[in-house]
């Protein structure tokens, strides 16, 4: 008993001491943040509020929230959040000294990859590897494999479709979200790792891999992605501790999620490195890893190759099934913008064209407008990523910040920022076509912005692009009632819910 009161004692003297000196810190406030406005009573001494934020999944609709009363909202002891279009040039532009927080450092590897590598010489070498992979003139190369997707997918949809007059609440509807899902795991899949896994003609994400123990198992691609963002994301935002953590929360099931999906992308890269060593030739992003361009090998270890393949594999998929299932919502929920993007799509397609060939489609302007417009409204990366400022600190929208401060431009807020975009919360791809739409591409950060951004936008746009096109030329939509709507939450990404709805082939 004397052994637990001495401990009970210890742990409370330790916590008062502890609460003293968050206290001093604050007041003393070094740095000068205490005069922005708090995104809670606590944000000055703690990050809590914020990983409470990142808990429930709902990060960025409180701190747009927030961004309402004030344009710098202090989001931690030592952390900022700024919405307005100079903040994002200062923070992501090209020329930034600032570099990437140790926010990054969460969980990270011995091998770094291109989105988690902070060093800005290491990025710029790896970004000069994979560049060709993520050129257009590759992504061309492989839009028979998207198509070959597309088409999987078209067939799915035909053999559920519904008619019109048959819609009633006893017609079986189907969950596009989900099968967002199985198109865009199947095609990176296979423009990464030439991996023909033909989950859409399954109907079923489940995947055989083999474990660190080097037994085989079955897990589920999504549920492993998901689990895994969902249980790291709120400390991530304590890099020094997230080990700790880790470690105090190892009963919760969704970090193996994040294991399983480790166990996914190590097993497609063995797979992929034994058809090279077996003679195989395959055009795919993996030969970009493993060959330069003189054919000559680029001699990366396996560990780094998994690496670059994790992330790929991961926003790869995520995001664009993301956006695919946010853009078709926004479509059906305006009609007329349905209809427009229609009649311009069937302009250039043959009633042969089942599946819309990417040449035809890439230079369209109002479907591009419709593509970005849904980006605008719902960003896979609400929160978009912290960045650190340099030692010598920086301005930022004519604050001086002090150096090591972590900020960030939420992209949410931004992309509702009034200054720059008329009726924000207004689904209206017109905007992107006006005289002026130019001016609105600082404000616009789906991929950020400066050398960070992403690489693999040519990707997501093609595939996007091709499948949107296929949809609205082929099938009419509805959803369950016209007052559904559909829900969001926000670990790493921010993902749509299950979208039901009704699909008719086109009258």
């Amino acid at each position: 008993m004397l052994l637990i009161a001495l401990a009970l004692l210890t742990t409370a003297g330790l916590s008062i001491l502890y609460g003293c000196w968050l206290l001093f810190t604050y007041i003393e406030d070094r740095k000068r943040l205490r005069r922005f406005q708090n995104f809670s009573p606590l944000s000055g001494i703690t990050l809590l509020p914020w990983i409470w934020a990142s808990i429930r999944l709902r990060r960025f609709r409180d701190l747009h929230e927030a961004h309402k009363s004030a344009s710098i909202i202090r989001i931690g002891p030592n952390a900022l959040s700024f919405n307005d279009p100079r903040a994002a040039q200062a923070i992501y532009g090209h020329g930034t000294p600032i570099i990437k927080d140790p926010y990054y450092d969460a969980g990270a590897g011995p091998y770094r990859h291109l989105a988690n590598a902070r060093e800005k010489q290491e990025h710029s070498g790896k970004r000069r590897v994979l560049a060709s992979g993520y050129a257009l003139t590759s992504i061309l190369k492989w839009e028979h494999k998207v198509a070959s997707r597309v088409q999987a997918l078209l067939d799915q949809y035909d053999r559920r479709c519904v008619p019109k007059k048959a819609q009633t609440a006893s017609a079986a509807s189907l969950d596009h979200r989900r099968w967002m899902d199985l198109f865009t795991i199947d095609a990176i899949n296979d423009i990464g790792l030439s991996a023909n896994l033909r989950l859409l003609e399954k109907g079923d994400d489940l995947y055989e891999v083999q474990g660190a123990d080097g037994k085989n198992y079955q897990c589920r691609f999504r549920e492993s992605l998901w689990g895994g963002h969902k249980v790291r994301m709120p400390f991530a935002w304590l890099p020094k501790w997230f080990n700790t953590m880790k470690t105090l929360t190892c009963w919760d099931s969704r970090w193996k999620d994040g294991d399983a999906f480790g166990h996914i992308v190590a097993t497609q890269c063995k797979r992929r490195v034994e058809r090279y060593l077996a003679g195989e030739k395959l055009d795919d992003f993996f030969a970009y890893l493993l060959e330069n361009k003189s054919g000559n090998m680029n001699m990366l270890p396996l560990g780094e190759m998994i690496a670059e393949c994790s992330v790929m594999l991961d926003a790869g998929s995520d995001t664009t099934g993301i956006s695919l299932t946010n853009c078709l919502y926004l479509l059906i929920k305006n009609p007329s913008c349905f209809q427009t993007l229609r009649s311009e799509v069937d302009k250039v397609l043959d009633k042969n064209d089942t599946v819309a060939p990417y040449e035809k489609v890439r230079y369209l302007p109002y479907l591009k407008a419709c593509l970005d417009e849904g980006l605008r409204l719902h960003p896979p990366s609400a929160t978009t990523t912290p960045r650190m400022t340099p030692p010598q600190g920086l301005e930022i929208m004519g604050e001086w910040i002090p150096g090591n401060t972590t900020v960030l431009c939420p992209t949410y807020s931004l992309h509702r920022h009034s200054s720059a975009f008329q009726d924000p919360d207004v689904f209206r791809p017109d905007r992107w076509m006006d005289d002026d739409a130019k001016k609105l591409q600082d404000c616009f950060l789906p991929f950020s912005l400066g050398a960070r951004g992403c690489i693999g936008r040519n990707i997501t746009y093609m595939e996007q692009m091709m499948l949107v096109a296929s949809l609205v030329h082929r099938y009419d939509f509805t959803l369950l009632s016209p007052n559904w709507e559909l829900s969001h939450a926000e670990a790493v990404t921010c993902s749509p819910g299950s979208m039901p709805v009704y699909v008719s082939r086109r009258e």
